[in-house]
């Protein structure tokens, strides 16, 4: 019974530090990817997290959606798979939902990219911008 309650206390404590620590972790993402997006001269910089529950809605692991600083576009940040194999991302939508650029955000993703397949790719953007398209029909 006691070792029931510590795994409990555990993991009410490991929820709430989630729960409380979003804001922390969403301006070290915007940091990170800002930082990236610096390195390979983009001009573009992600400003805060559009925050419509469309993370909950997606079949993507990771799908964090960003507006884009002085444009009408939107950045999303997800994990891509090939082989099993994760690889981070940001994609950049245009207002019309469809997908402008995938940009990977270390070298690891560089390589992971590089070894998929075209149709792969065009599968993620397909599914990208059918996601975007229900999530604007939504609004």
């Amino acid at each position: 019974m006691i070792l029931a309650a510590w795994i409990v206390g555990i993991l009410v404590l490991g929820g709430l530090l989630w729960f409380f620590t979003q804001n922390f972790r969403d301006n070290r993402m915007l940091r990170a990817v800002n930082a990236v997006l610096m390195n390979n001269n983009d001009k573009r910089r992600l400003v805060s997290r559009l925050t419509d529950g469309s993370e909950k809605r997606t079949s993507f692991q990771n799908y964090q959606r960003f507006s884009v600083w002085d444009s009408s576009e939107t950045a999303v940040i997800i994990t891509l798979y090939d082989n099993a194999i994760p690889s981070v991302c940001a994609v950049f939508i245009d207002s019309n939902g469809k997908v402008i650029d995938m940009l990977p955000l270390n070298s690891h993703s560089v390589q992971v990219m590089a070894r998929m397949e075209k149709r792969q790719l065009n599968m993620y953007k397909m599914h990208i911008e059918e996601h975007e398209k229900q999530l604007r029909s939504e609004e």
